[in-house]
């Protein structure tokens, strides 16, 4: 893959009381975002201020940042939404960056479709018209590399899978414990006589690889060959897989895991970047950085 600019994040504290993250005061509901939690939108908007503000200063003078990868699940679609609503609040009297939310979007397709043309034609256009300024499109859509189900979520209802069920049983809902359970057994459990699987970290991770390859070739679709900044907001275990490989020469084990995260996976919300310069490609995570061999973003 050539990969270009990334940032990924977990998404931010949820509103649906499972797991335990959210407070059971209704109150403490965000009204805008219902699927998170008051603090939970606070902190995608801190969030959005700085590390996905970095990403935009830091861009080619006419570059482009799509913020258009989340799961099935609202939670990082709502995730996704504060960063682009909050970066659009960031940079509205900055004349070199012009910021399209979700909504803005969504007002886009209405008016294209009243018209019988397509989106994508008017995007394109757009993107002519600013020739000389940043871009931002933030437009969550979901790639089934970044989701839960059918392996850890079912696929219908939601709820957790047999192998997370028995998996967060055996931790007494330990989140910590339980990944690190995860990157140990492989995505295997043995009950009785039957195994319960789901894919294992070092899949997950690659899985990750191929749905960020697949973002940006989705964006090279508009973005008229200028430079293109990805982000893409996903889920706890699947991102502590892919910082692990990332981080790790390709090589994602236990051990690797406690290495990187110490007592604590990544946060709700917290981010990881891919930083291209020139031929020299980086992961930074929590400070430090990790020269990323190119063999491992190669791999079939």
């Amino acid at each position: 893959m050539s990969v270009e600019n990334t940032i990924f994040s977990r998404h931010t504290e949820r509103a649906d009381g499972s797991m335990g993250y959210s407070p059971e005061e209704a109150d403490k509901i965000s009204e805008q975002y219902p699927s998170l939690t008051k603090e939970g939108e606070n902190r995608a908007r801190e969030m959005a201020n700085h590390e996905f503000g970095e990403m935009v200063d830091t861009m080619d003078e006419n570059g482009i940042f799509f913020i258009g990868g989340s799961s099935e699940e609202e939670r990082t679609k709502a995730t996704a939404d504060v960063i682009g609503d909050e970066l659009s609040n960031k940079y509205k009297n900055k004349d070199e960056t012009v910021v399209f939310t979700r909504q803005d979007i969504d007002t886009m397709r209405k008016q294209v479709k009243e018209k019988g043309s397509k989106i994508l034609d008017n995007i394109r256009e757009t993107i002519r018209e600013h020739s000389d300024q940043k871009l931002v499109f933030t437009y969550p859509l979901f790639l089934k590399e970044f989701g839960l189900r059918p392996h850890h979520r079912d696929k219908q209802t939601g709820g957790h899978t047999a192998y997370m069920q028995e998996m967060l049983k055996q931790v007494e809902n330990n989140e910590h414990k339980a990944v690190l359970e995860w990157f140990k057994n492989e995505g295997k459990i043995s009950v009785g006589d039957e195994e319960l699987t789901v894919p294992s970290p070092l899949e997950t991770a690659e899985t990750h690889l191929r749905g960020i390859e697949r973002l940006k070739k989705f964006a090279e679709k508009f973005s008229e060959q200028r430079s293109i900044t990805i982000g893409f907001v996903g889920h706890g275990w699947q991102l502590d897989a892919l910082a692990v490989y990332l981080a790790n020469n390709g090589e994602v084990s236990a051990e690797a895991f406690e290495k990187l995260f110490k007592s604590e996976e990544i946060k709700q919300p917290e981010s990881g970047k891919i930083i291209v310069k020139g031929e020299k490609v980086s992961f930074i995570y929590r400070g430090n950085e990790y020269q990323i061999p190119e063999e491992i973003l190669n791999k079939e």
